[in-house]
C-alpha cells in the first residue's frame, strides 16, 4: 500500500517505543524535560532523541 510519505514518516514517528507517550505529556500542559522524565522511566538520552525527532 502506497501511503503520502508526510502520513508514512508521522506513522514511523507514532510507532517508535516512548513517542505516544512524550505527546500524551504534551497535550496535558506545557512541561520541562525533567518533569517529563519524571513521568516515566526512560533514559535521558533516549528520551532527548524523542523529543529531537519531533521538533
Amino acid at each position: 500500500m502506497n501511503l503520502c510519505p508526510k502520513v508514512e514518516k508521522a506513522m514511523q514517528l507514532l510507532g517508535k517505543r516512548w513517542m505516544g507517550f512524550a505527546i500524551k505529556q504534551f497535550l496535558d500542559r506545557p512541561q520541562r524535560f525533567s518533569e517529563i522524565k519524571a513521568g516515566f522511566s526512560i533514559s535521558g538520552k533516549l528520551l532527548t532523541e524523542r523529543l529531537k525527532e519531533l521538533e
